[in-house]
């Protein structure tokens, strides 16, 4: 299996300031080839060794390109909070000895009248981190009842950046509603308020569905949310709401002043351009800094349309005929965060009064939110809980203990998983909704088996093809186990039927790459004996260049399943 873990070492402070200065801050990251065993899986963590004996925790990271030399290039997502508190301590760090040298006397300001003492750069400024979002208090509708006034940017880099300006109906520029929307069928609808909305919210991250959400509020303001495989990828408002437009965040999060925004709204005015390309054009904003914050606003629109009380929303499942700068948004990440750091803020009493009458029951993980779990990105302390809770059985009261974190973490995280629908507690099938659940996992068994039709066996059991027989066998058991019928409370005549077909498709993958002979000539039909010479010729070099005793003996394992 393609390796999902790596670690750079930046040590030293020059390397750190570079790094952090050149990649870091913008949510990029380069990881050097002698640091990754075989292949890099195109989601991966990273740990960073920093100055000062500091650390980050892993980072979720997405591949961007795999460069000729072996080194990949990433986006990171989201960065983790005690990542940045990492990072500042160092820049705090640097910035105290700066100005111990100008107290002293050893360093001169640039530009000082004087003698010049040998110079130290300033450390790079960071974007500043906004303020957690607010949580509410109320007693029966616990999420997302106040918007973060400066929501957190995910710093990413998206290919090809098409940038999303402020959209009017009028407005040629803006994001347009698909062909035929007013004639659609609605799958779902409802009132705003209540917990409805957030159910659907879910259900459509669950079932990775693609529609428009329409949200009419009471006011009058609409909204149209742009659902791409489970989450938003863009927004329109009508009216015009000046803060949440690209232009109005880009200045609230100081990427431009209100100056550089005039002069280019004037410019758009004038060609009908895209704001964000006329900014990167006219270089006002690195067009690496353009994808973070559209993914910036998508979160903050969804905040601001589950926060409304009154009004309707409905659910349209078609074609959205446009393209979209921005993967879709982890609905779980988003509505988990804000549930989580409202469950943080309530007594811990008032939380097991909710988890104590489930304590002898069974914990359910809802089969199709696994993709989802994959997709975000958790505290350690939240890893190690998922980690346990998925595949397991157990009753609630046994989580308690299988792992080291303090019990109202634990009570939290169940807390706010059950309330997103993520997992349930009780007997399978117990209490289950089977109409809803049916929905939830009808579309991922689907996609799962339209994925498996054609693949060759390696992407079957989403295997690099320099893998070799561990990687191979854990493969094939994670798959199994994920769509073993077992794992499903509900399942209709069909459902069981393509399950079945998974199985056989699983199996017949394993088959065929299941001994190192097998591999070998598959290999050189997929890719060529050069390729496979050349890659097994690499692991051999880096296996002898890597300090780490076990990787050099994976690399070495891997080269030898290549060729004799």
């Amino acid at each position: 299996m393609a390796q999902r873990h790596v670690s750079m070492d930046l040590r030293k402070l020059a390397d750190f300031l570079k790094t952090h200065k050149g990649s870091l801050a913008a949510g990029a990251i380069l990881v050097p080839a002698a640091a990754i065993d075989g292949e890099l899986a195109p989601e991966f963590r990273v740990e960073i060794l920093l100055p000062f004996g500091l650390s980050t925790p892993p980072i979720p990271c997405q591949i961007i390109q795999r460069l000729p030399d072996g080194s990949v290039a990433g986006q990171i997502p989201k960065l983790p909070s005690k990542a940045k508190d990492a990072f500042a301590a160092v820049l705090d760090g640097v910035t105290q000895v700066r100005e111990h040298l100008l107290a002293s006397g050893d360093l001169v300001e640039p530009g000082a009248v004087g003698e010049l003492a040998p110079s130290v750069a300033a450390p790079p400024q960071a974007v500043p981190t906004p303020p957690p979002a607010k949580a509410s208090e109320r007693e029966h509708e616990p999420l997302l009842d106040e918007a973060p006034e400066e929501p957190p940017v995910r710093e990413e880099k998206p290919p090809a950046p098409e940038p999303i300006a402020e959209v009017d109906r009028s407005h040629p520029t803006g994001l347009l509603l698909p062909h035929g929307f007013d004639q659609a069928e609605v799958q779902e609808s409802g009132e705003m308020g209540g917990r409805l909305l957030r159910q659907q919210v879910m259900d459509l991250g669950f079932t990775g569905a693609t529609g428009i959400l329409h949200i009419q509020q009471a006011d009058g303001t609409e909204r149209f949310g742009f659902w791409l495989r489970g989450g938003p990828v863009g927004w329109r408002r009508d009216p015009i709401e000046p803060k949440e437009t690209l232009g109005g965040l880009l200045v609230r999060s100081k990427h431009i002043t209100a100056e550089q925004l005039e002069q280019a709204l004037a410019r758009q005015q004038r060609t009908q351009e895209r704001l964000g390309q006329i900014l990167i054009d006219e270089g006002m904003l690195p067009s690496e800094q353009l994808g973070p914050v559209l993914r910036k606003q998508v979160e903050f629109t969804l905040q601001l349309a589950l926060r409304a009380r009154e009004g309707t929303w409905r659910f349209l499942p078609m074609d959205l005929g446009q393209s979209f700068p921005v993967q879709p948004t982890n609905v779980l990440e988003v509505l988990y965060g804000a549930m989580a750091s409202h469950g943080r803020t309530l007594s811990p009493e008032r939380i097991f009064g909710v988890i104590r009458p489930q304590l002898n029951k069974r914990i359910n993980l809802l089969p199709s939110a696994e993709g989802l779990i994959e997709r975000a990105t958790w505290s350690a302390e939240e890893q190690i809980l998922l980690e346990a809770l998925q595949g397991s059985t157990s009753l609630v009261r046994n989580v308690f203990n299988q792992v080291d974190l303090p019990r109202s973490e634990v009570a939290v995280t169940l807390w706010g998983l059950s309330e997103l629908g993520v997992l349930s507690f009780g007997k399978a099938g117990e209490s289950v909704d089977k109409k809803r659940y049916l929905r939830q996992i009808t579309g991922p068994i689907h996609q799962r088996l339209a994925k498996l039709k054609g693949a060759n066996p390696f992407d079957a059991l989403d295997l690099s093809w320099i893998c070799a027989q561990p990687q191979v066998e854990r493969a094939y058991e994670t798959w199994q186990a994920r769509f073993s019928t077992e794992r499903f409370e509900v399942l209709s005549v069909d459902l069981r039927a393509a399950l079945g077909q998974i199985q056989e498709a699983h199996e017949a993958a394993y088959q065929a790459i299941a001994t190192q002979a097998q591999r070998r000539a598959l290999r050189e039909d997929l890719v060529g004996a050069d390729a496979v010479q050349e890659a097994a010729h690499l692991l051999l070099e880096k296996a002898e260049g890597l300090g780490d005793a076990n990787k050099a003996a994976r690399a070495r394992a891997k080269a030898e399943d290549l060729v004799s």
